[in-house]
């Protein structure tokens, strides 16, 4: 709290695991079903990217990670939330796989709807 000269310490993290992997995904939400469905695609070197700055975040350095042990706990992550992780991703890949990901969410949206509707 503030001091008695009401000065504060104020100590601002980086964005969680979870925000980084969905904006390098492009998505805004991972899988309802992880491990029946993808929701996005993000490349190793994406991972790596996002490891530079989480070996900053003090979760990581009190436990005393290096580099590749946070890139694994990304990948955990990515798997977890539906992203499938490949080694090279190239801007075709990633616009044809959204494509193919915004179709299948409007053809559940549909069927949902549909199923509604027969209510």
């Amino acid at each position: 709290m503030g001091g008695p000269d009401r000065t504060y310490d104020l100590n601002i993290h980086p964005p969680t695991t979870s925000y980084f992997l969905l904006a390098a995904a492009g998505i805004e939400k991972g899988a309802s079903q992880p491990g029946h469905e993808e929701a996005g695609v993000v490349s190793l070197s994406q991972l790596y990217e996002i490891a530079q700055v989480k070996i900053e975040d003090p979760g990581f350095k009190l436990r005393g990670k290096g580099l590749e042990d946070v890139v694994r706990s990304l990948l955990g992550s990515a798997r977890s939330l539906g992203l499938r992780v490949v080694p090279r991703l190239t801007v075709e890949e990633c616009t044809t796989f959204r494509q193919r990901r915004a179709d299948e969410l409007a053809a559940q949206a549909a069927a949902l709807k549909e199923a509604e509707a027969a209510k």
